[in-house]
């Protein structure tokens, strides 16, 4: 894996993880009626502690917000829907211009026959690498990357392909309720997470795709940390000063969060988790993998 494909600051800082929100995850709030408010999001975020925003982009358009989140002094990644290569040929472009310093693609669709979903992949590479932006592919549902085994078929086959890991699809798309009861799930995981140079963070237990978790000790969360863990300590292992490790808390709006049944007649329809807090919570996470994983290192490089 090139230490040159990983996002950076291009400082002479050691590796290290960034901690992000995402836009997307600050939508529809309960609570804050009215449309969006991307400045206030990005002062929450800021105030929060975290290093970064993940801004999605639908269109070129979109990142006219760029500015309001770098003049906050927080690190931008942009993702974008990678549906046809003439608009994500646009938002790479434009990223490109305003320095932004990741990109995550959710590449079209899962349809796709396997040479055609490879040849997408390879031409977001081309037009990325180019530009000279980092690129990381998100393992997602609905996508070329739904189907844990084809998508590790793919990254034998592009062995360019660094992965944004969203471990949750994979986990509510194979059922998987007992990750530590599933050899084969883990092995085909471990491919992915071998080429992981960023996270989405949020937990599936297996039936849902998104689930609060009570604490770091809570069962439900355990997998995942493991998962999140291994990946950072092999991204650390290639990385060269200046980068950092992208780990996002992207807790998505209703649909992905639970709503209260239509039969609560009080509750009805109302988000029953509070995301914002979740997102603290996997921030705190984050920063105890980082530490860890660090010290770790620390103690191996001492005794060596």
């Amino acid at each position: 894996m090139s230490a040159a494909w990983h996002a950076s600051d291009n400082s002479a800082r050691p590796p290290r993880m960034e901690i992000f929100q995402a836009t997307w995850a600050m939508r529809d709030l309960p609570g804050q009626p009215g449309p969006f408010d991307l400045p206030a999001a990005v002062a929450w975020t800021r105030n929060a502690g975290f290093s970064g925003i993940l801004h999605w982009a639908e269109t070129p358009d979109d990142l006219a917000e760029v500015e309001i989140i770098r003049r906050a002094g927080l690190l931008v990644g942009v993702g974008f829907p990678a549906r046809n290569m003439q608009m994500a040929e646009r938002i790479i472009d434009r990223a490109t211009g305003l320095g932004v310093s990741f990109l995550n693609a959710q590449v079209y669709d899962a349809f796709a026959a396997d040479d055609e979903a490879v040849a997408r992949l390879e031409g977001l590479y081309a037009l990325s690498d180019a530009r000279g932006i980092p690129l990381f592919i998100e393992t997602h549902r609905g996508m070329v990357t739904q189907d844990l085994l084809r998508t590790v078929a793919y990254a034998r086959r592009l062995p360019r392909m660094l992965f944004t890991l969203d471990a949750s699809h994979y986990v509510v798309a194979g059922e998987i309720t007992q990750p530590e009861q599933s050899p084969r799930f883990n092995a085909a995981l471990a491919e992915i997470i071998a080429r992981t140079a960023s996270i989405h963070a949020r937990v599936s237990n297996g039936e849902q795709i998104q689930v609060d978790v009570l604490s770091e000790d809570d069962p439900l969360v355990r997998p995942f940390i493991g998962w999140w863990t291994a990946a950072f300590e092999q991204w650390l292992g290639g990385a060269a000063p200046g980068a950092f490790f992208p780990f996002v808390c992207e807790l998505g709006p209703r649909p992905y969060a639970i709503a209260a049944p239509a039969g609560l007649s009080v509750l009805r329809g109302l988000e029953l988790s509070d995301r914002l807090a979740q997102a603290l919570l996997l921030k705190r996470i984050a920063e105890q993998i980082q530490t860890r994983v660090c010290a770790t290192i620390s103690t191996y490089t001492q005794s060596a």
